[in-house]
């Protein structure tokens, strides 16, 4: 989803162990993701793109049941991301215009955290 936006995170129920941000080594987004109070073992801090098996080797990492991300384009990785996480049958939130329909696709930030607060909900049962 882009740096400039991860405060938005920080309005799931606790964030700070349930996120995980994947974000450029760039001391500025760093000291970001650390103001915000992101928990230091749940940032990714890599310059990409990543092929398709180390994307699947990360969501392993964290657990990952959503995978939220932008439209980065095939220079941006996004197609080995969306591949490897529906290889772990990971649900996908695109962000961002894009040519194919995904099933939870949208731009809308309070969208986002609805979804996620809803699956959250009944995916605990």
């Amino acid at each position: 989803m882009g740096s400039k936006k991860i405060e938005t995170f920080t309005k799931i129920p606790d964030y700070r162990n349930r996120v995980y941000l994947r974000v450029l080594p760039d001391w500025m987004v760093l000291k970001k993701c650390e103001n915000l109070g992101f928990n230091s073992r749940n940032i990714i801090a890599m310059k990409g793109p990543f092929n398709e098996e180390l994307n699947v080797e990360i969501f392993k990492y964290c657990n990952a049941s959503v995978l939220v991300t932008k439209d980065s384009g095939n220079t941006g990785g996004v197609i080995e991301k969306i591949n490897a996480a529906r290889k772990l049958g990971i649900k996908i939130i695109m962000i961002d215009r894009s040519d194919e329909n995904y099933e939870n696709k949208t731009t809308s930030i309070k969208k986002i955290i609805d979804f996620v607060k809803e699956i959250s909900i009944y995916g605990s049962s």
